[in-house]
C-alpha cells in the first residue's frame, strides 16, 4: 500500500518526465507550469523550487511568473 510520500514522489516523477521531453530553459516554463498544475492539481512552493532548480532559474523567477497568471494557482482547490 502506497503511502502519502510513495504518491508525492510519483507526482514527482510524473513532473520529471514532463520536464525531461522539454528543452531545459526557461522557455518551456509556462508548458511546464501548466503540466504541473494538471499533476499535482496547484502550485505549490515546493514544486515551484522542484521546477526553477530543473530549468536553472531562481525560485523567484517561476513565482514571479506563478503570481503573474491568473490560470495558476498556488493554493489547492477544493
Amino acid at each position: 500500500m502506497n503511502n502519502f510520500f510513495d504518491e508525492k514522489q510519483e507526482l514527482f516523477d510524473r513532473l520529471d518526465n514532463v520536464i525531461s521531453t522539454l528543452p531545459a530553459n526557461p522557455s518551456s516554463l509556462m508548458d511546464i507550469l501548466f503540466e504541473a498544475q494538471n499533476i499535482f492539481g496547484y502550485l505549490p512552493q515546493e514544486v515551484q523550487s522542484h521546477i526553477a532548480k530543473k530549468l536553472n532559474m531562481a525560485p523567484v523567477e517561476v513565482y514571479g511568473v506563478v503570481s503573474f497568471y491568473k490560470s495558476f494557482s498556488t493554493v489547492p482547490t477544493v
